[in-house]
């Protein structure tokens, strides 16, 4: 089904209506979202390539996520029902299993007019509104697993770049592995192939067109971009590294062309392992890619995050100079 089931978007489908009620709980009009709205929402929220959820399938995801709320805490408001056809304004039809007979006699829903039902949606926002409870339920639904079930099996890998996370609010947590690969770069230039002693580093940098690179030097007639690679990271997420240095190759140089700095602009991808698979290195010599090797010991002994608070470089890590595959 698309690359995702119904029960696993209970989560996602959840948080995201109620972070809704949270951002207009002062307003008197329902924020009503349309099918194709909360479909793209979850796609998003999924964070899994490929994975595009349809909007015919959203009905049965705010549907599963309700019944299961009530089987465990039984009578809510049906927060399901502000999720609507983009024609008329109005949820589906099997809305009125979850209104009947709290808020409508039984059989109201379907002989009511349009204004009728908008009324009694309005009465269900009112409550939605003053419902207490939602944390408390929100206990019940894992989001950050759901989110770190939906890469694994995307990707069968366990690394974890964060990167949807921070731009879209949805998608895996960053792997532990990545960050501190990410900032021991950043602390160490001389090993990235940028000047030791006038490159300014910084890790997270985003581009106008809000891609993230993981580590960017500038120094006063070069830029220098890395894409980081862990040391849990398989032959697929080597492979997206790649074709990730190329677009940020393309778009640093971009980017510089419109400030008109004159800066030159190279592209790596460090890989925290001891040697990439043949394949990755035949295709790095294709595009073109310079692979950086790091000495995953040296970025056990530079320490970790109780050591080094914020990733912060203490300046104590012995220091070699990457050996690039060729």
């Amino acid at each position: 089904m698309g690359n995702y089931c119904i029960p696993e978007l209970y989560p996602f489908a959840y948080r995201e209506l109620v972070q809704m009620v949270r951002k207009h709980i002062d307003d008197e009009t329902p924020p009503l979202v349309t099918y194709g709205g909360m479909a793209s929402r979850l796609t998003a929220a999924l964070g899994r390539p490929g994975a595009n959820v349809n909007h015919r399938h959203v009905g049965r995801v705010i549907g599963g996520m309700m019944e299961a709320v009530i089987d465990r805490y039984g009578s809510i408001p049906p927060i399901n029902v502000l999720v609507v056809n983009a024609g008329d304004g109005l949820p589906g039809e099997g809305a009125h299993w979850f209104l009947e007979p709290e808020w409508c006699p039984n059989d109201w829903w379907l002989d009511a007019s349009s204004a009728e039902k908008k009324a009694l949606i309005k009465d269900v926002w009112d409550a939605c509104r003053d419902f207490a409870d939602w944390d408390r339920i929100s206990g019940m639904f894992d989001v950050d697993a759901a989110m770190d079930q939906s890469w694994e099996k995307q990707s069968g890998s366990k690394e974890r770049d964060g990167k949807i996370r921070r731009l879209c609010g949805g998608g895996p947590a960053e792997s532990l592995e990545h960050r501190r690969l990410k900032f021991y770069l950043k602390a160490h230039p001389e090993q990235c192939g940028a000047p030791a002693a006038n490159s300014k580093g910084r890790v997270e940098y985003r581009f106008p067109s809000l891609d993230e690179a993981d580590v960017r030097f500038s120094s006063r007639h070069h830029v220098r971009i890395i894409e980081a690679k862990s040391r849990i990271s398989d032959e697929v997420d080597l492979r997206r590294g790649l074709y990730q240095c190329i677009k940020y190759q393309a778009l640093a140089e971009a980017e510089e062309k419109e400030k008109e700095t004159g800066q030159s602009v190279t592209t790596a991808l460090a890989v925290e392992n001891l040697k990439p698979p043949r394949a990755i290195s035949d295709l790095a010599d294709m595009l073109g890619i310079e692979i950086l090797r790091v000495d995953r010991d040296l970025v056990d002994e530079w320490g970790d995050l109780e050591e080094n608070e914020g990733w912060q470089h203490d300046g104590t890590a012995s220091v070699t100079v990457l050996e690039a595959v060729k």
